[in-house]
């Protein structure tokens, strides 16, 4: 756990300065989103269902996002007893639009290995 939550710190540290860096595992494709609008294509053999977005070290303002079952409005999200944090989510579309006040963790599940 505390090598999940060191890379966690790495990919929200590199958004934070501007970064878009990504993290692979078997079951796992992990990016840390910048403030803005993203559009995120999926590929439906591989990715998928289910995805999160996860508010690390400050709570995310505004999230909004479209392609996704249970989309989110202007939402904001953070950690504790009156956050939110958006998980176990599913993608519907094959483009998910996502836009954040503040940098954010992107998580979407890999049904066959990492890509390559």
């Amino acid at each position: 756990m505390d090598q999940t939550l060191g890379n966690l710190n790495t990919l929200y540290s590199w958004a934070e300065r501007g970064h878009s860096i990504y993290w692979l595992d078997e079951k796992n494709a992990v990016l840390a989103l910048q403030t803005g609008k993203h559009h995120i294509n999926i590929d439906a053999s591989r990715e998928g269902p289910s995805c999160g977005l996860i508010p690390i070290g400050k709570p995310v303002a505004s999230v909004s996002t479209d392609g996704l079952k249970w989309n989110l409005n202007s939402q904001k999200l953070a950690f504790g007893k009156d956050g939110l944090v958006s998980t176990s989510n599913c993608i519907v579309e094959q483009v998910v639009s996502v836009e954040v006040s503040h940098p954010l963790i992107w998580t979407c599940e890999l049904r066959y290995g990492p890509m390559t």
